[in-house]
């Protein structure tokens, strides 16, 4: 398989990978929102609820998690762009294909973002 090839098909496992463990991260929050909700209709002052879950660490992780994934997202883009443009597709051929403006997907192939 040529470099382009491995790398997109490298990136796509990095974006699964990224997306499972933010899914995982999502999860997570959303137990923690709904404990945190419970601690408050029980009474619990907000620091309390906030102590005894962690609200700030959980918070910490999917922001993590999230920023992972999107990172993932781009370098699979990259990967994607790279490969067409080796097979002799054009960035707005490539962009219609994807659903993506000519304009976004010419700035990920020069710049990344």
């Amino acid at each position: 398989m040529e470099p382009e090839r491995t790398a997109v098909v490298e990136r796509m496992e990095v974006v699964v990978k990224a997306s499972k463990d933010a899914r995982q991260a999502l999860c997570e929050a959303e137990t923690a929102i709904e404990q945190f909700a419970r601690h408050l209709a029980n009474g619990s002052s907000v620091r309390d609820a906030f102590t005894a879950l962690r609200v700030g660490d959980l918070r910490k992780a999917l922001q993590d998690h999230l920023e992972a994934l999107e990172r993932a997202r781009l370098e699979s883009r990259r990967a994607v762009i790279a490969l067409g443009l080796s097979e002799g597709s054009s960035l707005g051929e490539l962009a219609r294909l994807w659903g993506l403006s000519r304009q976004l997907v010419t700035r990920i192939a020069k710049h990344g973002k």
